[in-house]
């Protein structure tokens, strides 16, 4: 059986911009919003959105959106010269329509995907006036609904300079109810009981690191973009490069990967390793 997979369907959306859904023919969805590269939305077969977006979402620009999966580039949280959590999420991406294949895993036919770049320079940053980069996003909804993200950093200056980064997939997945989750082998489960839901994390080396946050009860009730009770209903895993910089000189290139599953269990399931538990 051929299966055919329909094109990305573009959005224009009221809230935070134009987007674009990829679909799948069982019900499999995911939506990118193209201010940020940032991943909105990923729902089950049955139309369960499984990230998180707060209620107080502050969608106007230049303000980061608190919810789906932003990027975290080239600063995480208070590492590096930029801003908070770097400034690829508070810029606008665009389709990327020369992405060379032979830098990123072949895609089947029964995938579906958009290619995406961030390569402008971001005046605003002294510390990074004087880099050139492209930054290159995959995000890939397949058959079975799995969310695989692949992202490429490349060094295109032209003055011979190196650049030095941090590199983060900020994930907010939505859980019925916050209450204590960790491990940094390559997969990750967070177990959700009450509905008997698991979220596995799978991350090539690249990405070494896993960040887990919540804000809990006293930052959120300080934070305006999160409900005073929303800190319930998620918890951010991200799989990153926090603990040491990657530096590239010119010409070279970075892949990071990680790939989100999603499995509600049966009755005769058994639950993963409590070691890789979160």
């Amino acid at each position: 059986m051929v299966v055919v997979v329909p094109p990305p369907q573009f959005n224009n959306r009221e809230l935070g911009g134009p987007s674009f859904t990829l679909n799948q023919s069982d019900g499999y969805s995911a939506e990118i919003l193209l201010y940020g590269g940032q991943v909105i939305s990923w729902k089950n077969a049955r139309g369960e959105e499984l990230l998180f977006v707060s209620e107080n979402a502050d969608y106007e620009h230049p303000h980061p959106l608190r919810g789906g999966i932003p990027i975290c580039f080239p600063k995480f949280f208070d590492y590096g010269c930029v801003e908070g959590n770097g400034f690829a999420r508070t810029r606008d991406w665009v389709i990327d329509a020369e992405l060379e294949d032979s830098d990123l895993p072949l895609l089947t036919a029964d995938n579906a995907f958009i290619d995406l770049i961030l390569n402008h320079m971001p005046d605003d940053f002294p510390n990074w006036r004087r880099h050139r980069f492209e930054l290159r996003l995959r995000v890939i909804l397949g058959p079975t609904g799995d969310l695989t993200m692949i992202s490429r950093v490349k060094n295109v200056n032209t003055n011979g300079r190196p650049f030095s980064f941090n590199f983060s997939f900020h994930t907010y997945f939505s859980v019925s109810n916050i209450k204590g989750y960790l491990n940094t082998s390559n997969e990750i489960f967070v177990v959700d009981h009450e509905i008997r839901r698991t979220f596995t994390i799978h991350k090539d080396d690249r990405l070494p690191d896993i960040v887990v946050w919540n804000p809990w009860a006293l930052e959120a009730r300080d934070t305006t973009d999160i409900g005073d009770e929303e800190y319930r209903k998620f918890i951010c895993v991200e799989a990153a490069v926090v603990g040491s910089e990657i530096t590239l000189y010119p010409g070279e290139k970075w892949t990071g990967t990680q790939r989100l599953s999603v499995h509600d269990w049966t009755d005769s399931d058994v639950l993963p390793d409590p070691g890789n538990i979160l």
